[in-house]
């Protein structure tokens, strides 16, 4: 599977070598990759705002009680309630298997494991990330945004826009937009990832287009949930 930019994996390995290996063999692949070497290392990079993975990796050599609460603390966040978090342990006891599947990690692996059998399951849990959260809502905008192509937003959630296009976009593609209406958001410009697009059904040569942020910053992301929850009350006053 080859995605359409290089996805970013955040390994949480408290071994600098065993994270050397890890990030060596992730990059060979095609993916770029970050270390923190604990739990809270990794929380403080993902609050600050230095890193924005597409997955997290979290060596697990002994688990312990940060480590089975590390993904409740993640996905409390709304900017990351939708990132993948996989473990790997040397343990094949079945009781931190299911704890950490209730956890919150998507995936528990067990060591030793051949690399071409890691490599299919990252690839899994990363196509498997390239879905906008059903739940989300969507507050509608009419702007138009400057790009090569001609793109209309007619939606903003907290994890991306829809809107229009005049030709198809191939999923997992990235385009950077430069629009008036996003920098409300200190967002003068910005990269999407296409997870969507189809033919308009009101022809025209327009596509309908979903896209989620990439690399968003924390302050943009809390401005935009602002936004979103002041547009969403005033569509339920005038309901």
């Amino acid at each position: 599977m080859k995605f359409g930019y290089s996805k970013m994996i955040l390994i949480v390995d408290s071994s600098h070598y065993s994270a050397q290996i890890t990030s060596r063999l992730l990059q060979s692949w095609g993916f770029s990759t970050e270390v923190a070497h604990s739990t809270v290392a990794a929380s403080k990079m993902l609050s600050n705002g230095e890193v924005f993975p597409d997955m997290i990796f979290v060596e697990m050599p002994n688990p312990n009680e940060a480590m089975f609460r590390f993904p409740g603390e993640v996905h409390s966040n709304l900017l990351w309630k939708s990132v993948p978090i996989m473990a790997r342990c040397v343990s094949s006891d079945r009781i931190n298997i299911v704890r950490a599947i209730e956890s919150g990690y998507c995936d528990y692996i067990i060591r030793p494991m051949e690399p071409d059998v890691l490599r299919e399951k990252v690839e899994k849990v990363l196509n498997r990330s390239l879905s906008i959260d059903a739940a989300t809502f969507s507050v509608p905008i009419n702007v138009s945004a400057t790009t090569a192509l001609s793109v209309e937003l007619t939606g903003l959630s907290e994890f991306g826009v829809e809107g229009y296009c005049n030709q198809r976009l191939q999923p997992e593609s990235v385009i950077r937009l430069k629009c008036e209406f996003l920098r409300q958001f200190d967002l003068e410009e910005c990269n999407f990832r296409v997870i969507g697009c189809e033919e308009s059904r009101t022809g025209a040569g327009k596509y309908k287009i979903a896209m989620t942020f990439i690399g968003l910053r924390p302050q943009s992301a809390k401005l935009i949930r602002k936004f979103s929850l002041g547009q969403s009350a005033k569509v339920l006053m005038t309901a």
